[in-house]
């Protein structure tokens, strides 16, 4: 019986222990940085940790220097940080370098789709005026709150980008306007392309036909002759021969400019159904994301 007591005990302390191992390296909030009093980290760590359980999704939030990024870009460290950590598959951590001012957005899973380009936009303008006043705590509130609401909306197949249809466009799209309504594309099918051209054949035939028409009524006295034997005086022109001699050619060369379509670097730019762009960390897991300036 006391072998078992024993066996027990030991075992809880190894459980014990390793509850704590895995707690520390799921904490969300980590001002590595030093930027935030000790109530503003713990108001901001349970702000994160309550949405993180309302969302089943893990909302992270760092703060970094030039010298703790150790020649690391924003983005590779965000990746290497969420992937590092026991963070659930959907998620999404704001790194924030307070040295040089810039921010990056880097989301696994259900995040990339939740923080498309709109949605990151939007998320930075909310936070702005917190990063301005160096507020870190107002600026996680109001992370994740936004959060909650791309998540939610991404849930129900209501991704938001920037015409608000999960498209890439240029429509504004005001949330808070209870009369809109997007606007609604024609599908580029077969029969409206060769619509589209019929219609511009026909434009151009009409174009071309009053502009010949016109110049035909400018001309009223001229007569068109039948051959070109009209045209040659008998006196003073004798052609006794004739004949083809190639005298040179010219060949001119045009480089062609070959295209690098490769991406850049962290950028905020779209892509087509909503979310954002999306690229292999370091240890082989993929991210969305992007980056911002504050």
């Amino acid at each position: 019986m006391k072998k078992i007591i024993s066996i027990l005990t030991v075992l809880a302390i190894v459980l014990g222990l390793s509850m704590t191992a895995f707690a520390a390296s799921y904490d969300r909030l980590d001002d590595q940085a030093n930027a935030m009093s000790e109530n503003d980290q713990a108001e901001a760590a349970a702000v994160l940790d309550e949405v993180s359980a309302e969302l089943d999704a893990d909302l992270v939030f760092v703060t970094v220097n030039n010298s703790i990024l150790a020649g690391k870009t924003e983005e590779e460290y965000a990746d290497d940080y969420y992937d590092s950590h026991l963070y659930s598959v959907d998620g999404v951590i704001l790194l924030l370098n307070v040295e040089n001012g810039n921010g990056w957005f880097s989301t696994a899973g259900k995040g990339i789709n939740a923080f498309s380009t709109y949605n990151m936009q939007d998320c930075v303008d909310a936070m702005s005026i917190y990063l301005q006043s160096r507020d870190y705590a107002g600026a996680v509130k109001a992370f994740a709150n936004k959060a909650k609401e791309y998540f939610n909306s991404a849930a129900n197949g209501e991704v938001v980008d920037i015409d608000g249809n999960g498209n890439q466009g240029y429509e504004e799209v005001d949330p808070y306007d209870p009369y809109y309504q997007p606007r609604e594309k024609t599908p580029a099918t077969f029969g409206n392309i060769l619509l589209t051209i019929f219609i511009a054949f026909v434009i151009a035939f009409l174009i071309s036909l009053i502009i010949t028409a016109v110049m035909k009524n400018q001309m009223k006295s001229v007569i068109s002759a039948s051959d070109a034997d009209q045209y040659v005086d008998p006196n003073q022109c004798h052609i006794t021969g004739s004949r083809d001699r190639f005298l040179y050619h010219t060949v001119t060369v045009v480089p062609i400019q070959r295209q690098d379509n490769r991406p850049g670097p962290g950028s905020m730019g779209g892509r087509p159904g909503g979310g954002s762009p999306t690229h292999v960390s370091h240890s082989g897991t993929t991210h969305g994301g992007g980056g911002f300036k504050f």
